[in-house]
This record gives structure tokens, C-alpha cells and sequence, in this order.
């Protein structure tokens, strides 16, 4: 069977085995990548109230039909399956960059394998993709970045000071700088720059920071 590859820290991208997928409908994508994301069996009733929560049931039903058609028409009928009201996604024919950071960083990390998540990032989750009038999909898109977003943060100040201790100061640099791209007004992140400037001779960089 094909292997689905999908992006999602950034913004979202699907392949089949090499060859990008494009969508029609933004919904679409949404439906994919909140099936995906949280990884568990869904019901119609939910996915209508989730994008089409002003809609009558009835006309968000036919509107959720349309968009399940067009996902099975585009994977040919692999990977999104359903069972009456219940639809999934088949996980053990899908390789997901959130996916993976999320094993990761779930598990005690080796220096390597905070590395490899941090690397994952390309951006935020679903970065530049909305979808209009649905305010439930919204909600569950801004939770869901926020809580990446905390944890990729996270990640990068306990690989720099992890890297700091072990003396590897430029790859302790670029991820105190990684961590500052992402809040300009983090102070710990700015003191752990001036720190490493200092530990590398560079007085003039860390008086500039």
C-alpha cells in the first residue's frame, strides 16, 4: 500500500509516495489534518458541528459528504476509511512531521533526539491556513498551535542549555537565536545569547545583545 507524507509544521503539504496531493476545498484539508491529528475515530455529527456549525444538520451533512468524496477520490479510497457515522485514518500508512515530534518529545530525549524534533519545525502548526466561517476548526487549530508552539519553545531552551553544559556553543547559539525568532522578548533566551558570546570571547557581541 502507499505511504501518505504529510506536513503540518508548516504549512500543511500532502504527498503519496512522492507525489503532492492538491485539495479543492480548504475543508478538506481540515478534515485531514484534524483526523490525523487526533488520533482517534471521529463521527459526522462532530466534523459538521466542527466546520459548518451554523448550518443546519441536515445541509451540514450533504456539505461533509461533498468533502469526504473529494478526499477518498483524491487518496483513491486508501487511508481515510469509514464505517457508517465513524470515519479514521489509517495511522500505519501515514508518516506525519507533528506525528513524529509528538513521539518524541512524549519520551526521554537523548541530545540527538531533541535535535531531530526541533528540526521537524518549519514554521508552526498549519502556519498560513485558515479556514472561513468555522469557528470550531478555528478554535481547535489555535489550541493545538499554541500547545506545538509551548513545547517546540521548550525544546529549544533545553537543547541550548543542554549544549551550553556540554560545550558545543554554536549549535547552542542557533537555538538561544531559534528561540528568539520565536519571542523577541524572552529574557532567558536573550541572557543565554550574551552567555555564549561571553563563553566564545565575543565581549563586543554580548554587550551588543
Amino acid at each position: 500500500m502507499s505511504m501518505l507524507n504529510v506536513e503540518l509544521l508548516g504549512s500543511p503539504r500532502f504527498s503519496v509516495d512522492s507525489q503532492e496531493v492538491s485539495f479543492t476545498r480548504r475543508r478538506s484539508i481540515a478534515l485531514v489534518v484534524y483526523a490525523i491529528c487526533t488520533e482517534r475515530r471521529v463521527t459526522r455529527e462532530e466534523l459538521a458541528d466542527l466546520f459548518w456549525p451554523d448550518r443546519l444538520s441536515s445541509r451540514a451533512m450533504g456539505s461533509l459528504r461533498t468533502v469526504i468524496s473529494e478526499v477518498k477520490a483524491l487518496f483513491q479510497g486508501n487511508f481515510l476509511h469509514s464505517d457508517g457515522d465513524i470515519l479514521s485514518i489509517d495511522a500505519s500508512h501515514i508518516r506525519c512531521d507533528l506525528l513524529d515530534f509528538r513521539k518524541i518529545v512524549t519520551h526521554e530525549m537523548t541530545l540527538s533526539d531533541m535535535r531531530e524534533a526541533a528540526g521537524l519545525w518549519k514554521g508552526g502548526f498549519l502556519k498560513g491556513f485558515h479556514v472561513a466561517a468555522s469557528s470550531g476548526f478555528y478554535d481547535w487549530q489555535l489550541q493545538e498551535g499554541q500547545h506545538v508552539f509551548n513545547t517546540y519553545k521548550q525544546l529549544l531552551m533545553s537543547l541550548y542549555t543542554q549544549e551550553i553544559t556540554q560545550g558545543d556553543f554554536d549549535c547552542a547559539l542557533g537555538h538561544a537565536q531559534s528561540c528568539l525568532a520565536l519571542d523577541n522578548f524572552d529574557e532567558e533566551s536573550h541572557r543565554a545569547v550574551i552567555y555564549i558570546h561571553a563563553l566564545r570571547g565575543e565581549r563586543k557581541l554580548a554587550l551588543e545583545q
